[in-house]
Parts: structure tokens; C-alpha cells; sequence
């Protein structure tokens, strides 16, 4: 996740302005209570943006975290705060609408991930995403009428054995489509040196 600190702990023009369960300030001291589980590491970064010069700042900070690994069943904490406004059309951002799928995998190495769908008069425009990033090629699943599509490759991703997230965003719609639908059936993970596996639904 990336976020103005702030606004991460729910200030309001500059000021403390929330107190809650999971996040706010109090005593003058911030905080977030969300769960962040993360399948290997960790990196918290402070970012000034006022540039060189003026007074030094000093900062007191608290991270509790447990010793234990993430669980099948656990998800991710995932956010995005953006700056534009309004934000730029057809840019693919967890701001959008998406689908987050976990993708349970028997050995590291890379895949080719493709979707069997419902193509359609209000299917919309699919693009993978990677550490909020796009990766391999949009694919449009508007058709005139409902039909269910053959295995269409999305990209190419390094998968470690085991759980692995995988995210699908909704980033557009062909022209002639009614909506920004993504009727999906099933998500196949296939090693570039071997057969297709077990597909995740």
C-alpha cells in the first residue's frame, strides 16, 4: 500500500480528526490496528516530500507483528491513495474495480495464467496486475452474444509454491459494450514446461 501519512490515520486537513477500533490518534500518538498479513517480508517506509532544508524531524514508531506464518485462509491488505483528480481513465489501479483471486500452486517457477470467461454485450476490458503494476496484455471479453471463451492468456508470472494472489482489474470497456462485467469461470496456472494444473475457481 501506498498513502499520504495522514490520511492513513484518518486526519483531516492536517489534523488529527479520527478515533476508532482500527485507526486514528489519540493521546498524540497515531496508529493503525488493521491486519497486514505478507507471505515473506515487510517494509515500512517514511517519506518526507517537503525537500533539503528546515528543522529536522524526529519520529517514534511501534510495529507488532507476530511469528508466525500467514494461513492459507488470510488475505492481503491492499490500498492505494492517488493524488490525481479526477484520476486518468483506463490506467489500471486497485482504485478500480478488480478481482483478487488465490492462486494455490505445488512448485515455484514461472507460469502462464490464462481465463476461461463469459464473453458478452456487457463484458469490459481485463488486465492483470502485479504489485499494482499491469503485466502482459489487456484482454477484451465483449462479445454480441454470451458465449463461454477458450483459455485466453493474460501474462507470464513467477509463482512460489504454494498461495499466491493473483489480481485481474476491470480497466475498460470496448466500445460497443453495454458494461464492465468479468464473468469468470476458471483461472488456469500452467508451467511453461509442463501441462496445465489444477485450475483455481
Amino acid at each position: 500500500m501506498k498513502i499520504v501519512a495522514g490520511d492513513f490515520f484518518g486526519a483531516s486537513f492536517g489534523d488529527p480528526a479520527t478515533r476508532s477500533l482500527l485507526l486514528g490518534t489519540k493521546e498524540g500518538w497515531s496508529y493503525v490496528g488493521f491486519p497486514m498479513p505478507f507471505d515473506r517480508s515487510a517494509r515500512i517506509e517514511l517519506v518526507s516530500e517537503r525537500g533539503s532544508g528546515g528543522p529536522a524531524v524526529t519520529i517514534a514508531s511501534e510495529v507488532v507483528f507476530e511469528d508466525r506464518p500467514r494461513e492459507a485462509a488470510e488475505g492481503w491488505f491492499h490500498a492505494a491513495w492517488r493524488r490525481e483528480n479526477p484520476t486518468p481513465a483506463g490506467q489500471p489501479t486497485l482504485s478500480q474495480h478488480f478481482v483478487a483471486l488465490t492462486a494455490d500452486v505445488p512448485a515455484s517457477g514461472r507460469y502462464a495464467v490464462s481465463a476461461v470467461g463469459i464473453a458478452g454485450p456487457d463484458a469490459g476490458i481485463v488486465q492483470m496486475l502485479r504489485d499494482d503494476q499491469p503485466v502482459g496484455e489487456p484482454i477484451d471479453f465483449y462479445a454480441p452474444r454470451r458465449v463461454k471463451t477458450r483459455a485466453l492468456k493474460l501474462a507470464e508470472l513467477n509463482l512460489t509454491r504454494g498461495p499466491n494472489h493473483l489480481f485481474f482489474a476491470l480497466v475498460g470497456k470496448n466500445e460497443k459494450s453495454t458494461g464492465k462485467g468479468f464473468d469468470l469461470v476458471e483461472i488456469h496456472c500452467t508451467l511453461a514446461e509442463s501441462g496445465p494444473l489444477k485450475p483455481a475457481r
